[in-house]
């Protein structure tokens, strides 16, 4: 190829970069469609997508959520605990309150939003990898409790999937809301 084409192809493309939107992490990891993850687990959930009333608030990746609320025991608005029965992959009112109180309980701004700031803190209590066949098992395990949570976290594709109080094992998904028929 000679020198001219190569430097107007170089050209051309630096051009087409700088006009094309990029997209961040978060669109990133909702594009894939799943919350996914390699390497080391605690950034796993700083490049995931925002889970709201408004955004994905039906999906697997909102039951993962909640298990997480489970673990630490939020609280729900009567002042009882977020429990199992409340895991329904709806982000409605009673999990937005629970998010509220679990983030108050790590000092973040308690907008019952689960933004890049409320699943990194989320993040960082992620334990693990250990292999288990094609998966990696991640527990998450915030010390403030005495119980986890456990997560499997696929070696092919970094997918994320976590076990229903049911037994069933789910990919934790922005799409489906398949945790919860």
């Amino acid at each position: 190829m000679s020198l001219r084409l190569t430097t107007t192809l170089g050209a051309m493309a630096l051009a087409l970069a700088a006009v094309l939107p990029a997209a961040t992490s978060s669109q990133a990891a909702v594009a894939q469609g799943f919350v996914n993850g390699w390497d080391k687990q605690w950034d796993d959930f700083d490049d995931e997508g925002t889970l709201s009333r408004t955004s994905y608030s039906h999906s697997n990746a909102v039951a993962m959520w909640q298990l997480i609320l489970v673990a630490d025991k939020a609280h729900r608005p009567d002042g009882s605990l977020f429990t199992a029965a409340d895991v329904d992959c709806r982000f409605g009112p009673t999990t937005e309150y629970a998010t509220k109180d679990w983030q108050r309980k790590f000092s973040l701004s308690a907008d019952g939003i689960v933004g890049p700031k409320t699943f990194h803190r989320a993040g960082s209590n992620l334990l693990g990898p250990v292999k288990e066949w094609n998966v990696e098992r991640v527990e998450y395990w915030s010390g403030t409790t005495t119980q986890g949570t456990t997560f499997w976290r696929s070696l092919e594709d970094g997918h994320y999937s976590f076990q229903m109080p049911s037994g069933l094992k789910i990919d934790a998904s922005y799409t489906r809301a398949n945790a919860c028929s």
